[in-house]
């Protein structure tokens, strides 16, 4: 269906994670606010210390640190993700799946039933 909005996609490296601003987001933020603790702390010394302040830490990232990413305004990753959630079946949307189920909608109403 992305044909149908003229959407063409730009394929970026996946081994070059500098060219995705989520991804480059992501790693200063588990550098800054976790590995230099980490290491000031000495959690690497035991592995269940560390695999614990690890989970506490992706947690805190996840639902707890607002991010300022143009896309999050201020919100956190999990609240964001819940705007892409179609509650009913609890799958996940994406903006272009959620067009076609509006425009989907509104042949209904003036349509009838898709055929």
């Amino acid at each position: 269906h992305l044909g149908l909005f003229e959407i063409n996609h730009i394929i970026k490296s996946d081994k070059c994670w500098m060219e995705n601003c989520f991804l480059k987001n992501f790693h200063s933020a588990f550098y800054k606010d976790f590995l230099r603790e980490a290491r000031n702390h000495l959690y690497f010394k035991n592995m269940k210390r560390f695999n614990k302040k690890l989970n506490e830490w992706i947690y805190r990232y996840n639902y707890e640190a607002t991010q300022l990413g143009y896309r999050n305004l201020g919100r956190t990753p999990y609240a964001m993700l819940r705007e892409h959630i179609d509650s009913d079946n609890n799958t996940l949307i994406n903006k272009y799946d959620r067009k076609l189920l509006q425009i989907k909608a509104l042949h209904r109403l003036l349509f009838g039933r898709l055929r």
